[in-house]
């Protein structure tokens, strides 16, 4: 593996640490508890998504007329992630996102989708809907990231950040 690659995940592996040993999981003790944090985790499954258009729309092309764009390599790579994240297969053996796949998850374990659903109905480009302080921050932070228009910034946050 890349060396700057491995030096990245030793210093951040404290904050993954952080992240699996967290509380949160130990108090996961009903299907409607975790129903209630796929209600708040479900946001960040669409700034993921959000961050991965983002790379797409810097590292290849998505307008017409079509032509190459960059690095060839780095075309193929992202829009493998595209594929596979926004034209999965799901169990059934239907294509659906993964954002898509998460709703369904959600909706099984009877959690609220309306919010959600609501929020990225109502998105625009340059106008994002207030959910919560905390979701609101979050998706900001994303968003200052993937505003910057910097690729390598965008990519540590989709590689590293999520």
């Amino acid at each position: 593996m890349n060396p700057k690659i491995l030096e990245i995940n030793k210093n951040i592996q404290v904050y993954k640490k952080e992240i699996v040993d967290h509380d949160l999981y130990k108090n996961l003790k009903s299907i409607n508890d975790i129903a209630t944090l796929m209600e708040s985790h479900v946001y960040a499954v669409w700034d993921f998504m959000c961050l991965l258009k983002a790379l797409q729309s810097i590292l290849t092309c998505t307008s017409s007329p079509w032509k190459p764009i960059g690095d060839t390599k780095v075309r193929r790579l992202i829009n493998s992630i595209v594929l596979e994240e926004e034209s999965d297969v799901d169990q059934e053996g239907w294509p659906a996102s993964h954002y898509e796949m998460y709703l369904d998850a959600m909706k099984q374990c009877g959690a609220n989708t309306t919010p959600i659903t609501n929020f990225v109905n109502n998105v625009k480009t340059n106008n994002i809907p207030s959910v919560s302080s905390d979701i609101d921050s979050f998706i900001q932070t994303t968003f200052n990231v993937i505003n910057s228009g910097e690729s390598h910034k965008i990519a540590a946050a989709f590689t590293f950040g999520r």
